[in-house]
């Protein structure tokens, strides 16, 4: 636990690269589109404020420019997780590697 904020790193498969207190799985059937789910030690009292952003390419020494087009939306926020969308440069929805942090207060949930 880092304090009021969890942050980590998912790869474009969906799983945990960095970070602890979470979990991640990719939509079957919906590409680009992460859950990411609290572990229950982890959950926070009220919504946390959830601040994504895509990592494409997720090589430094890559040649690749990439189109700011290819980005990233946060779908809905709870107590327990939320889930995000990563994107292409023609603004459909493909899998990605994606960092992010949800701060608040940790806690019970008050519902």
């Amino acid at each position: 636990m880092y304090g009021n904020f969890i942050a980590g790193t998912v790869g474009a498969d969906g799983t945990p690269e960095m970070g602890e207190g979470f979990d991640s799985v990719f939509e079957k059937d919906k590409p680009g589109i992460v859950t990411v789910t609290f572990r229950p030690e982890w959950t926070f009292a009220e919504p946390p404020a959830v601040v994504a952003t895509q990592v494409y390419p997720d090589k430094q020494e890559s040649a690749i420019t990439p189109n700011t087009l290819s980005n990233v939306a946060v779908r809905w926020v709870t107590t327990r997780g939320f889930q995000i969308a990563t994107g292409a440069p023609n603004g459909l929805p493909l899998a990605r590697k994606f960092s992010f942090i949800a701060a608040g207060i940790l806690g019970t949930p008050k519902n």
